[in-house]
């Protein structure tokens, strides 16, 4: 019996058999076609298409260098058409574990060679087990190095810059460190990085807290610091803030958040590039002294947040005698949580050009209001209040003052200079009734969010 069944199914299984050969077969067949297809594509449409499948500056996080390099693995004729294409090396990631960085460098030298002259972005992710407070720069030196060997340039056409960033949460802080270099083109005046034949950019990211020690060999290139760590790791002082401000003179932006006050009056700085300074305090802490100590002559965008301690007089006079004594271009002022009275807020305006206001949980009355229209000093004459020269006003969860006046003075701005701010956001926790609402609007706010919005 099982003999028979046997030889009944014989043919069924040679059947099968033959069928899947068949297939195989034509699989075959069709994956051969499909390649000779490919290979008969001209060199040209083949090259755009590699173009499109290699990585770029902008898919660091989502590619890697080896894509281009399988593309190459593929046949001989690939291989020539990618070693024939420079525009296609133009992009490489390199990953520098501790100073083990000679495969790294290997493939850095493979890209520069195929690139010929065209130019070439290169990322360097520093993935280490260096001790928190060790340097990366001398490595990132090394790879400048050989950059600098492959693609020569003049002193003048080398742009080097670094950027610190430190944020903090409950348990850890978090520094982040950048590294740039790019070599521009010769007899081209543009220093933008997009002008440059050769760039080199190296991230460090490491659970630890900022140490000056540790970064003083970046002076000559530091051109951004954000110190904003909110959870007691750094502590930083006036005077711990002017010796870090006097370390890197070459500041362009600068963020700081002060924790403690000093007693004494720290040494001046002056800080001839900076141009955006933000800086936040421990409540009722008084950064009055860094703003006496500081001379910013570039400076374009302020932003201050914390609760100001009570002054003996009932004035913190430090903000407007800083920019009485810099006279800055300042475009750009944000505030949050400041007493507009304790600060002499119109005064301050009047001094500057501000162009951009942003005023979030601040304390400010009517007769201020009035005054950004009309002015420090209210009167007949034509007003001269910030609003001559603001272009957005942002009144967001402010209290003291009352709907009615500010609709009052942006109708009566917009009535003397024939339009309103380009921009006016108003949110004011509640006190926007329906009416207030519709008349903003009918005026041109362009937001204004009711208590119950989102």
């Amino acid at each position: 019996m099982d003999v028979e069944i046997g030889q009944r199914n014989k043919p069924d299984v040679a059947s099968h058999e033959k069928a899947d050969k068949t297939s195989l077969r034509q699989l075959v067949v069709r994956q051969r076609s499909m390649g000779d297809l490919l290979l008969s594509l001209p060199p040209e449409i083949t090259t755009e298409i590699f173009y499109w499948c290699s990585p770029t500056f902008d898919d660091q996080n989502r590619s890697t260098p080896q894509e281009l390099l399988y593309l190459t693995h593929v046949c001989r004729a690939w291989r020539r058409i990618a070693h024939s294409s420079p525009r296609l090396w133009t992009y490489t990631k390199v990953v520098v574990y501790d100073h083990v960085f000679d495969s790294s460098v290997d493939l850095m030298k493979l890209w520069i060679r195929r690139a010929k002259s065209c130019p070439l972005f290169v990322d360097v992710d520093f993935v280490d087990n260096f001790v928190s407070t060790g340097n990366v720069l001398p490595v990132f030196e090394k790879l400048v190095g050989i950059a600098q060997r492959y693609r020569s340039a003049l002193p003048e056409d080398v742009i080097w810059e670094t950027h610190i960033e430190l944020t903090s949460n409950e348990t850890l802080p978090t520094r982040e460190e950048w590294y740039f270099w790019s070599a521009k083109r010769s007899r081209v005046k543009s220093t933008k990085l997009d002008a440059a034949i050769f760039k080199i950019r190296g991230l460090r990211m490491v659970l630890s807290p900022f140490h000056l020690n540790s970064f003083t060999a970046l002076s000559p290139s530091l051109t951004f610091l954000e110190l904003k760590d909110f959870n007691n790791f750094t502590n930083l002082t006036n005077d711990d803030c002017i010796v870090i401000l006097s370390t890197f003179p070459r500041l362009i932006h600068c963020g700081l958040h002060l924790d403690f006050s000093d007693a004494l009056a720290p040494a001046p700085v002056v800080l001839q590039y900076l141009r955006s300074f933000s800086v936040s305090w421990a409540n009722l802490e008084d950064v009055g002294p860094l703003f006496d100590a500081l001379t910013a002559p570039v400076l374009k965008e302020l932003e201050l947040s914390g609760v100001l301690p009570n002054s003996p007089n009932g004035t913190w006079d430090h903000l407007r005698r800083f920019l009485y004594r810099n006279r800055p271009p300042l475009t750009n002022l944000i505030m949050d949580g400041i007493d507009c009275f304790h600060i002499e807020l119109l005064d301050c305006l009047s001094i500057c050009s501000v162009e951009r206001l942003w005023l979030e949980d601040c304390v400010l009355d009517d007769n201020l209001v009035e005054g950004f229209h009309k002015g420090v000093h209210a009167s007949d004459r034509p007003p001269d209040g910030v609003l001559r020269s603001l272009k957005m006003l942002s009144l967001w969860s402010c209290v003291e003052f009352t709907m009615d006046q500010l609709i009052s003075v942006l109708a009566a701005s917009k009535a003397y200079r024939g339009k309103l701010l380009d921009e006016v956001y108003v949110r004011n926790g509640g006190r926007i009734r329906e009416d207030h609402y519709h008349s903003l609007k009918t005026l041109g706010v362009r937001e204004v969010m009711l208590d119950d919005d989102e």
